[in-house]
């Protein structure tokens, strides 16, 4: 979704799928906040890959700037109980906020509320005020 109209953050129930993929092909699921031109493009990921990132960019502490808040649950961890076809389905809240106050984009985890850590609002030129940009 874009709008003129600024957003202030994302949010998602995703399910986690214990899915067998062959070794040529990748499974993941991102949200994701971005704002700016295409040449300073300001952008912010959460989600998971099936190759921790190796191949489809900088996740987890990779990145840097990205600070960790969280003893609990921490960039990498496992997303646990995982769903299988025909049986229970498993999911997790994301969300993806700037924090008005400071700037900060706090990412939050589960349905308890979990936070994880923030992106410190230094890191970014064009995501000071919010995002023109949200996506799944």
């Amino acid at each position: 979704m874009k709008t003129e109209v600024p957003y202030f953050g994302v949010e998602a129930y995703v399910a986690g799928w214990n899915l067998t993929i062959a070794h040529d092909q990748q499974s993941f699921t991102t949200m994701w906040v971005q704002r700016g031109p295409r040449d300073q493009l300001n952008s912010i990921l959460a989600g998971w890959t099936a190759d921790s990132g190796a191949t489809t960019g900088c996740y987890n502490q990779l990145c840097a700037g990205f600070v960790s808040t969280s003893t609990e649950i921490t960039p990498g961890f496992l997303v646990r109980p995982t769903s299988v076809y025909g049986f229970e389905q498993y999911d997790s809240k994301f969300l993806i906020y700037q924090d008005r106050p400071t700037g900060n984009w706090w990412l939050v985890v589960s349905k308890d509320n979990k936070f994880v850590g923030y992106w410190p609002k230094e890191l970014f030129n064009n995501l000071i005020s919010g995002t023109e940009t949200v996506a799944w």
